[in-house]
Formats: structure tokens, C-alpha cells, sequence
């Protein structure tokens, strides 16, 4: 995420427990984004009250029926909602 410039996680039910030491092992010193993500909540409305959209994403494959977009693609459909 610090890569892209991303440094706010806001997690919704999380599988494992929060926080967690493996999300820690493996973040590339990006420990502060880790950090500023406690507070998990089990409801994405009641975890994100203060946005107009909300992306999401995994590394696993999900049998799902929600769209799929792209980063580039979320780009655009968030200008061009005029909020």
C-alpha cells in the first residue's frame, strides 16, 4: 500500500484476529498503516461512514457477484459521480 501512496486501511471483519502479528511480519516496515487500522468493525457501513464509495481487495479468488474494477477504472467512477 505505502508503495502507492495508500496509507489508510480500514479493515471489516477481518478473518484472523486484529491486530495480528503475521500482517506485521510481512509489511515491509509499513508498520504505521498496520497501526492506524485498529478498531476492525464487522460492518463496512458502520467502518466507512464518511465515504461516497468503498473498494475492496483480496489476493484469493471469490466467488462473488459483485463488480470488478480496476484501480484506474474506481478512478474514474469516482469523478465522475460529481459528489
Amino acid at each position: 500500500m505505502a508503495n502507492f501512496g495508500i496509507n489508510e486501511l480500514r479493515l471489516v471483519d477481518p478473518r484472523d484476529d486484529w491486530p495480528n502479528k503475521k500482517a506485521f511480519a510481512t509489511s515491509s516496515g509499513a508498520h504505521w498503516i498496520l497501526e492506524g487500522a485498529a478498531g476492525a468493525r464487522d460492518d463496512c457501513a458502520r467502518r466507512s461512514p464518511d465515504m461516497h464509495f468503498v473498494y475492496a481487495t483480496t489476493a484469493r479468488p471469490r466467488e462473488m457477484i459483485k463488480e470488478v474494477v480496476t484501480p484506474a477504472q474506481g478512478i474514474r467512477i469516482g469523478s465522475d459521480s460529481h459528489l
